[in-house]
């Protein structure tokens, strides 16, 4: 069931009994959504899950957390980012913060752009045009 779709509801009827009708499920499951109220309601707030069904916390936050950092920082360098870059970052993060059983295989990695809206594309246009810049002045005199 949707965080989307519990969340008018939480705030509205406080019986189980009712809630339990609403979502035409039993008291347990009733209980382990009451009990996750605040964290739903606060999650929502915060646009941390839009559309998701199943609300999993991260084993390493701080290594999610530095890695969109470094992200955002590369992007504003116009760096190239591929899969291959953000995971090699994603494990000497997770080495400096010492992290044993992390591991950045291609299902955290899809993952992590999922979750944080990350697409890869060609660079086109400006962008591509300053990365390529060097090139266009240097390239005749190697030539030469």
């Amino acid at each position: 069931m949707a965080s989307s779709y519990k969340r008018p509801h939480l705030q509205k009827v406080n019986s189980e009994r009712k809630l339990a009708d609403i979502f035409g499920c039993g008291k347990t499951q009733i209980n382990k959504i009451l009990k996750d109220k605040s964290r739903i309601c606060k999650d929502r707030e915060n646009f941390k899950f839009r559309g998701v069904k199943r609300m999993q916390m991260d084993k390493f936050p701080e290594i999610k957390e530095a890695l969109i950092e470094w992200f955002k920082s590369a992007l504003s360098k116009n760096i190239p980012i591929s899969g291959a870059l953000i995971k090699q970052k994603a494990m000497e993060i997770a080495d400096a913060l010492e992290a044993k059983d992390f591991c950045a295989s291609n299902g955290w990695l899809d993952k992590f752009r999922v979750q944080n809206n990350i697409l890869f594309r060609a660079l086109y246009g400006e962008a591509a045009e300053n990365l390529c810049e060097g090139w266009t002045t240097r390239l005749p005199l190697l030539l030469a």
